[in-house]
């Protein structure tokens, strides 16, 4: 009898030491998450980002790819202007018909600062560098405003902060963010105009938030058209709120309030004008809000616009597919996911041959599949879902819109010449925080369901390490890099001390 009593003391003991190493084990796992979730962290995730971008802009040659050189001439024609309108007869060859230019606000307002370091005379790869530095800050806001849309949204900081860091861990982010190009002003607005959206349509509307989701929304769209299903969809939700008030929003109460709204409204019929300008007009003179460049100019001088004449070519010289289920799933498997995949890794150029991190050319694929397939599993229980459906129907209309015109291209050309992975970036943080968010709150009703989100976090936090710029830097060839550029010296050393922790593998050539 005694030894039973010893026996069952011990187990007793055993199921203790258990019982405390699985209560500490949860306690170091939710603090884990809630480092992962914090507001220094996500100032990391931004440092981060900007550093690798920052990095690419000073050392990377001028005339990256993503059509920088386009975007620098474009920038050129308006600095000849005091305005952002002008005549068609003016010289705009090279570029479209920039006059007349759906997109132009990006270029407009950076043209101010290159006018002025031209004016000083500094060097031209001394102005790129400055306008590229102006669009690292513009992306590494957006990824602010992405993360802040979430967390509006009700949905918890780790996952936040940890679909910011899927974001930025994607070769194309930072490699993107570096250069001079209007998708970083794009999404930066609309990012903060979702982030205002989700605070007004989850908490109540007010004159301030309104006002501030118009004016952001209108800048997008003036910023680059193709932010418009975005923005449609945002401010729909933006009115929601303000019918769901039942009376008109609440206005400011004190002086300070009133005098910000009043500037508001004055910035916000800037827009409106500006907006009516540019898009009516074009749909009264030309048919369209985004007219086509031989529609303003003629085919002579549009012809100087190397994708517009591309485009030309391949149309002429290719009969259109038929419209039919099979040449869109056609189009959907062989042309569309794959190529996706592989520009999410886009950090060369051209004539490059591609070189990117092992874990990430695994990880991206894999990643996106299941994000995908989470959140089409999740959502209609997700947690948050109401105050998630603004920034997750705007990116899903978008991306369908998207699909609708690469294939419209690929029908008319041949080949799928606009399909790029850089058109995701919209999507990518609302879908990815949907999906991580159903999820975690599934996990977290399992005995082990900290433990395993807090090892979760660490592998993916593990995980980016071997994208964002290291990705440029393991890649980078001499020819990359811009003769005399400010840190030519420190390029072999850093690649020297990256290729210590990150590991890389050739992708197939597109």
């Amino acid at each position: 009898m005694r030894g039973d009593a010893v026996l069952r003391e011990r187990m007793r003991t055993v199921g203790e030491r258990m019982r405390g190493a699985g209560v500490r084990m949860h306690s170091a796992a939710e603090l884990i998450l809630r480092a992962v979730g914090s507001r220094w962290t996500t100032a990391l995730i931004l440092l981060w980002l900007g550093l690798g971008s920052a990095w690419i802009a000073l050392t990377a040659r001028m005339g990256m790819v993503f059509d920088e050189e386009w975007h620098l001439d474009s920038i050129a024609v308006h600095a000849q202007h005091a305005l952002p309108w002008f005549p068609t007869e003016a010289a705009q060859e090279g570029v479209g018909a920039t006059s007349r230019s759906s997109s132009y606000l990006y270029h407009y307002l950076l043209s101010f600062p290159d006018r002025w370091m031209a004016d000083a005379g500094a060097a031209e790869f001394d102005r790129v560098i400055v306008l590229r530095l102006l669009t690292v800050a513009m992306h590494v806001g957006a990824v602010l405003c992405m993360i802040g849309a979430v967390r509006a949204a009700g949905v918890s900081g780790t996952v936040a902060n940890l679909a910011g860091v899927a974001y930025a861990a994607l070769p194309v982010t930072p490699f993107l963010a570096a250069q001079v190009n209007y998708d970083s002003a794009m999404l930066l607005l609309v990012a903060a105009c979702g982030w205002v959206a989700v605070r007004q349509f989850a908490g109540g509307a007010t004159w301030l938030g309104v006002l501030g989701a118009v004016a952001l929304g209108l800048a997008a769209v003036l910023t680059k058209f193709h932010a418009a299903p975005i923005v449609l969809v945002l401010l729909a939700f933006v009115a929601l709120a303000v019918i769901r008030g039942r009376a008109l929003p609440a206005r400011p109460a004190r002086r300070p309030g009133m005098i910000a709204l009043a500037a508001l409204a004055l910035v916000t019929l800037v827009l409106v004008a500006l907006c009516v300008e540019r898009f009516v007009l074009n749909i009264v003179e030309y048919g369209s809000p985004s007219p086509d460049c031989a529609a303003v100019l003629n085919e002579l001088r549009c012809s100087t616009y190397g994708v517009w004449e591309r485009n030309r070519e391949a149309d002429a010289a290719f009969a259109d597919l038929p419209l039919s289920l099979s040449t869109m799933t056609q189009f959907f498997f062989d042309e569309w996911v794959p190529r996706l995949m592989v520009y999410l890794q886009a950090v060369w150029y051209w004539f490059a041959p591609p070189v990117v991190s092992t874990f990430v050319s695994v990880a991206i694929p894999i990643a996106v599949i299941s994000v995908i397939a989470i959140a089409a599993v999740v959502w209609p229980t997700a947690p948050r879902l109401r105050e998630l459906l603004p920034i997750v129907l705007s990116s899903v209309l978008y991306l369908a819109i998207l699909f609708w015109h690469n294939f419209g291209d690929w029908r008319a050309f041949g080949a799928p010449l606009g399909v790029q992975g850089r058109y995701l970036l919209p999507a990518v943080v609302p879908i990815t925080a949907l999906a991580m968010h159903g999820a975690a709150d599934s996990v977290r009703r399992a005995r082990i369901g900290a433990p395993l989100l807090a090892l979760t976090a660490i592998a993916m936090l593990l995980i980016a390490t071997q994208g964002g710029a290291a990705a440029f830097i393991i890649s980078a060839q001499p020819g990359w890099y811009q003769p005399g550029g400010p840190l030519e010296g420190l390029t072999d050393n850093v690649r020297q001390v990256v290729d210590v922790f990150v590991g890389a593998v050739a992708v197939p050539s597109i």
